[in-house]
Parts: C-alpha cells; sequence; structure tokens
C-alpha cells in the first residue's frame, strides 16, 4: 500500500516537473520570437531612416499600427500626424524644424556605429550602456491621405506630435494610451524648443545644425527701391493729396479701423500659414477651427468684424453722448448702442470659448 502511495507521489512530481519544463520551454520560445520580431522591426526603422534624407520616416496605415502600435517595441518613436496638402500652414511650418530633430538623432546614431564598428563591438567611451546606438525614431503618417484611419482616432485637428514608449510585450497598446503622450508644442514650432521637449521624454540630448540661410540680395534691393520710391512720392508729388485728405480725422479714423481689424483678427498669421477658409466637421462646414493653436480664415473675418463693430460701437456712444439733441433722445440712444455692443462682445467670448474650454463663458455670460 505504501509503495503505491510512494509510487504515485513520484509520478506526480514528475508530471508537475515536467509541465513546468514545458511552460518555461513555450515562455522562452515566445520571449525568444517576441525579441526576433522586435529586432526585425528595430533593423527596418533603422534602415528606414538612414535612407530617408530627412531623417523622417514616412509610413503608411498598415505601417503605423505594426510599428508604433504594435509591440515589441525595442525602440523609442516620436508619431507625427501631420499633412501633405496646402491647406495645413501649421504641417507646412512644423515640418522642417522636425527634419532638423530627425537628422540630429540620425547623427547620432551614425556617429555611434561607426564607433561600435571600430571597436569591434565593444562599448566606447559615449555610448549607450546596452552596447546598442540610441533607439529613437521619427515616423510621420498623412493624415488627409488616410482620412478613415485618421477619423477612428477621433482627433479633428493637425499637426500633433506624440511620444511612443518601448514595449517588450507583443500586445497591442491602445490608441488612447499612445495618444494620451501628446507633447506640448506651445512653446514653438522651432528645432530647438522640439528637441527640448524630445530630451524630457527619450533622455537623449543632441544639438541643431541649421543650414545657413542664403540672402536673397535681389529681393533686399527691390524692397529698397520700393520704400525709397513711396518715401519720395509722399514728399513730393502726393504730399497734397495726403494733407488734404489722409490726415483728415474722418479718413484718418477709417485707416485706423482697417489696421486695427486687419491686426487683431489675425490676418497675417493667415498669410503666413496659409489657413483654408473653413473646415469640415462630419460633412457640415465648420467656421471656427477648434483649439487655441488653429484658425480659419472665415473665423478671422467674423472676430476681425465683431471688433471693428465694437470699436465703431464705443465712438458712437462718445459721439451721440455729445450730439446737440435732447437728453432723452440722447439715452436712448447710447442704451441701444451699450445693448449692441454688449451683444457683440458675448458673441465675441462664445468664440473664445469653442476654442478654449477654459474661458466657461457662453453668449450672455
Amino acid at each position: 500500500m505504501r509503495s503505491t502511495s510512494s509510487l504515485l507521489t513520484r509520478l506526480a512530481l514528475v508530471a508537475m516537473a515536467t509541465l513546468a519544463l514545458v511552460s518555461c520551454s513555450q515562455a522562452l520560445s515566445k520571449a525568444d520570437k517576441a525579441a526576433k520580431l522586435g529586432m526585425e522591426k528595430l533593423q527596418w526603422l533603422v534602415e528606414q531612416s538612414g535612407a530617408s534624407r530627412s531623417g523622417v520616416i514616412a509610413v503608411n496605415d498598415r505601417q503605423f499600427v505594426k510599428y508604433v502600435k504594435d509591440g515589441p517595441r525595442p525602440y523609442q518613436i516620436f508619431a507625427i500626424l501631420t499633412s501633405s496638402g496646402s491647406h495645413c500652414g501649421m504641417c507646412q511650418e512644423l515640418a522642417p524644424e522636425v527634419r532638423l530633430v530627425a537628422n540630429a538623432y540620425e547623427m547620432i546614431r551614425h556617429n555611434e556605429t561607426k564607433a561600435l564598428e571600430m571597436h569591434e563591438g565593444n562599448v566606447p567611451n559615449g555610448v549607450g550602456e546596452d552596447g546598442l546606438v540610441h533607439r529613437v525614431f521619427f515616423v510621420e503618417i498623412d493624415a488627409s491621405r488616410y482620412y478613415q484611419w485618421f477619423q477612428g482616432l477621433g482627433l479633428t485637428t493637425i499637426p500633433h506630435m506624440f511620444y511612443v514608449r518601448p514595449k517588450s510585450s507583443t500586445k497591442s497598446s491602445s490608441y488612447n494610451k499612445i495618444l494620451g503622450d501628446r507633447l506640448n508644442l506651445n512653446t514653438g514650432f522651432k528645432a530647438e524648443d522640439i528637441a527640448k521637449v524630445t530630451l524630457a521624454r527619450s533622455k537623449v540630448s543632441v544639438t541643431i545644425e541649421r543650414p545657413p540661410e542664403e540672402i536673397d540680395y535681389a529681393y533686399l534691393l527691390m524692397m529698397l527701391i520700393t520704400l525709397v520710391s513711396i518715401g519720395a512720392f509722399c514728399l513730393t508729388i502726393g504730399k497734397p493729396f495726403i494733407v488734404k485728405y489722409v490726415l483728415k480725422p474722418n479718413s484718418f479714423f477709417v485707416l485706423s479701423l482697417v489696421a486695427y481689424g486687419t491686426c487683431i483678427s489675425g490676418y497675417m498669421y493667415n498669410r503666413i500659414r496659409t489657413v483654408p477658409w473653413m473646415g469640415n466637421h462630419q460633412g457640415k462646414p465648420q467656421l471656427i477651427a477648434p483649439g487655441s493653436n488653429s484658425q480659419y480664415g472665415a473665423e478671422s473675418a467674423i472676430i476681425g468684424f465683431l471688433n471693428v463693430a465694437l470699436a465703431v460701437g464705443l465712438v458712437a456712444m462718445h459721439k451721440v453722448h455729445k450730439a446737440k439733441t435732447n437728453a432723452w433722445t440722447r439715452t436712448v440712444a447710447c442704451a441701444a448702442i451699450a445693448l449692441a455692443v454688449n451683444a457683440g462682445f458675448a458673441q465675441l467670448r462664445s468664440i473664445y470659448t469653442v476654442k478654449n474650454g477654459g474661458y466657461r463663458y457662453g453668449y450672455l455670460w
């Protein structure tokens, strides 16, 4: 009886040991497969980054899922959602600055690769402790080209830049987790500012080297000739016209309103970044761009018109108050203008609330 019980105990121990060995073997096999897959993905990124002149790897929606969303990721990724279309002025402004940063990281990778080759695989001073070059890559995807994929992210504006951490597991990361670490580019689109933001994530410091800017002497000469011509005209032929018409109070008032409306509406911003006249949200025209980092042409026209109207209203109140009419008429007129000014100002506040929810102001309060 005892011998039978002892035999069963031994058999159970052998079975448990066999199961443990099988489980360990399967775990090691999965780990080996994950490590192999991760190195294959890393090698592809290294090749693509080296082949790209800009240092930024352009990917499609499937490649984004494979190399950015899915694991394993034995590397760090800075993902840029942008658009190649001319309607996105901010994208065009961001692109060359990101290239400068990506090229700086690529230069580090190139120099460290050469250092490893010279030392026959031994880690020289200044190279990462793991004996490998810095695994930091920049990938971009054209949201306008893969619009359905972009809509699935729940985003409405571009450009955006995200940091994706390394991942040893083969599991896929959710888009919410990826989009959660969004880089704050409010400090500016300059490469030096972007490098500071990426340093906080990657812990890799880079030096931005800008190519020397070419001076357009022909453009400077034309500007000088134009300014001299305008000045000479104002001092000679145009002087009587300026004195008679431009320097009159009413003319000066109109010119001041035009200058004020142009400046406060963001017209120069539109000219520099070539923004579209209006947007499109779920098939409907969108006059006000969401967020404080973008705007539409129609939005600028609305803002400019409201501000000019408010200025005219305040001046009109002063004029009515000084008018030579009875007190009752002046009071009623001033009250009507004050209500119109208040309504216009409330409308301005509601627009700012649409662009920045932190204002928390509605139409009237």
